[in-house]
């Protein structure tokens, strides 16, 4: 039996009548593309908020969620920040640039908060691709 077969026979996941279809979900998630040419368009700060709020539902180990996260859309902090990287054209191009760092506070294993941050990148990455927006992973 497939995977999503069987979490629907054993788990019923409904919220809200909310139906995933095996297949739009995979496409949805092969459609996703590293996006390094924008078009200059303000994103509502409710939109961002929103997008965040998706991303966090990432796993963590022991849920520590370890990642602290800076929208940066000034354009004199974005210029900066494009200084320092060998990618500043695309930093200085986009309208906003989410900075994800480490919290070493709220972190338990250097290891495994790598790979919750890895996870939380993903899901802002799809969260940013669901609302017909463009981004593309910096590292």
């Amino acid at each position: 039996m497939e995977l999503f077969q069987f979490l629907l026979k054993n788990f019923n996941y409904r919220d809200e009548q909310l139906i995933i279809m095996e297949e739009n979900f995979l496409e949805f998630i092969k459609s996703r593309r590293s996006i390094r040419n924008f078009v200059y368009k303000k994103i509502e700060k409710s939109t961002i908020n929103e997008i965040l709020d998706i991303a966090k539902w990432a796993p963590s180990g022991n849920n520590t969620q370890p990642w602290k996260v800076n929208v940066v859309e000034h354009p004199t902090v974005k210029h900066m920040l494009a200084e320092l990287s060998k990618y500043g054209g695309i930093i200085d191009e986009a309208y906003a640039n989410f900075v994800i760092f480490l919290d070493i506070e709220r972190g338990y294993d250097r290891v495994k908060d790598i790979q919750a941050i890895g996870a939380f990148i993903q899901n802002l990455l799809l969260a940013i691709h669901a609302k017909g927006l463009g981004a593309v992973w910096i590292g």
